[in-house]
């Protein structure tokens, strides 16, 4: 006979880098979302919830600690976790709960490295040190390098003001004059990993004069 737990089942969703205007709920027609939806309108939204990171790992290790990314250290994909690092899971257990991950993502836990992939869960006892991070052939760091708490902050509002005016290709990407005034007045806060930063340096630099000759 089943003895009915005294805790409530906690169930956390996120989805990877999901903006609201692709959400039924949220108003979106051109993509169907049911499930999300049916969540969201059988509960609650908060109209005033940030993403604390643009990057997928630096936001959900804020989730799970509660901490900005200035305090955690995890600044892109792929940076570890610092140890010891408390996250809900470990408060979670704490609390005899038995805690699982389900989903694609890469795991440290107590110094052993796995990998779950859809329909696997890893289970993780009570107070091991662990920690997370999702990987596969198109993490940002094998695209581009972000430096923190410099000026990112100005360069994803130009960037999405670009968006805004259609400035941008099928691939989101501005044209080659725009990307050489970005990329030049930000190269301390991203640059891209491909080709060379020395031949990007030499490219951009021809082509940022003419693009200001040209009004950009």
């Amino acid at each position: 006979m089943l003895v009915p737990s005294p805790y409530p089942n906690i169930l956390l969703i996120t989805t990877d880098q999901q903006r609201t205007d692709t959400l039924g709920c949220y108003g979106a027609s051109w993509t169907a979302t049911p499930h999300l939806d049916r969540l969201a309108n059988e509960g609650m939204r908060f109209q005033r919830a940030y993403c604390s990171n643009p990057v997928c790992s630096p936001s959900r290790v804020s989730i799970f600690t509660g901490q900005n990314v200035s305090h955690h250290g995890v600044w892109n994909v792929g940076i570890n976790t610092p140890e010891p690092t408390v996250m809900v899971s470990h408060r979670l257990a704490a609390a005899n709960y038995r805690t699982h991950y389900i989903g694609k993502l890469h795991f440290q836990i107590n110094g052993k490295i796995q990998t779950a992939v859809s329909g696997e869960v890893v289970r993780i006892p009570a107070g091991i040190p662990h920690y997370f991070w999702n990987g596969g052939e198109t993490e940002a760091h094998y695209i581009q390098r972000f430096n923190p708490s410099l000026h990112i902050d100005t360069f994803f509002r130009t960037y999405f003001a670009l968006a805004r005016n259609n400035k941008l290709n099928k691939k989101g990407l501005p044209n080659l004059f725009l990307i050489s005034l970005i990329s030049l007045n930000h190269q301390n806060e991203i640059r891209l990993v491909k080709p060379p930063w020395a031949l990007q340096i030499f490219i951009f630099s021809i082509l940022a004069p003419l693009a200001k000759l040209l009004g950009y």
